[in-house]
């Protein structure tokens, strides 16, 4: 059986525009701050090994929040 790839993330233009604005704030909680900086690096095309090294998670971490992001994402869209 082959590996499975990373879970696709799609953000919308709106969203990413809010992200990257609230990414650089050094209020946010260190949590909240990975959870962003996992989807715009994971939406900008890097793969969980490169983003797990940029951001400096864990790796089992990482693809738990691309998960989750995936998850809602779809079930949002299928609402629409």
């Amino acid at each position: 059986m082959g590996k499975k790839g990373a879970i696709p993330i799609s953000i919308e233009e709106e969203h990413r525009i809010f992200y990257e604005r609230l990414e650089p704030k050094h209020t946010l909680p260190k949590n909240e701050y990975l959870r962003i900086r996992i989807l715009l690096l994971s939406h900008s095309g890097m793969s969980n090994l490169e983003v797990s090294r940029e951001i400096r998670v864990c790796f089992k971490t990482l693809k738990k929040w691309r998960k989750r992001w995936g998850d809602i994402y779809i079930s949002n869209s299928i609402k629409r």
